[in-house]
């Protein structure tokens, strides 16, 4: 990579989205089918700095924690010998620089809001369907 394409991309990093990506990691969790599901995530939020994400309908756990060669300045003070992952991780896709923000809960309040409309419109959508059956007959 060119030494004027990096200046740009720590810039853009540094500046524009604050290095979000250097102050979390993120666990892959299953999408809450059933009621002991939902009771375990709402377990989780009842902890500090973690957070249930969810991201092209994709679910995971948040553990809010900073890199520990992340700087002052939001840069990377290990950039040279960084891991793959973040070799591999494009500034352009950034949830800071692009895109659609992912869902974000971080109490179980919030969450319980979530499962509420969802039920909402799910009772929503059952009743307009039996309409529509009905009207068939």
């Amino acid at each position: 990579m060119s030494t004027k394409r990096l200046a740009v991309q720590l810039r853009k990093c540094a500046e524009k989205c604050q290095a979000r990506c250097c102050k979390y990691v993120t666990v892959k969790i299953d999408a809450p089918r059933y009621k002991c599901d939902i009771d375990e995530i709402r377990w989780f939020l009842a902890h500090e700095s973690l957070a249930i994400v969810i991201e092209s309908r994709l679910w995971y756990l948040q553990f809010d924690t900073r890199c520990k060669f992340l700087g002052e300045s939001n840069l990377c003070s290990n950039y040279e010998n960084r891991f793959d992952v973040c070799r591999e991780y494009d500034v352009n896709n950034c949830e800071g620089t692009d895109g659609e923000p992912p869902i974000v809960f971080r109490t179980v309040e919030e969450f319980d809001a979530f499962i509420e409309r969802r039920k909402q419109g799910r009772k929503r959508r059952a009743a307009a369907k039996s309409k529509r059956n009905s009207k068939k007959r």
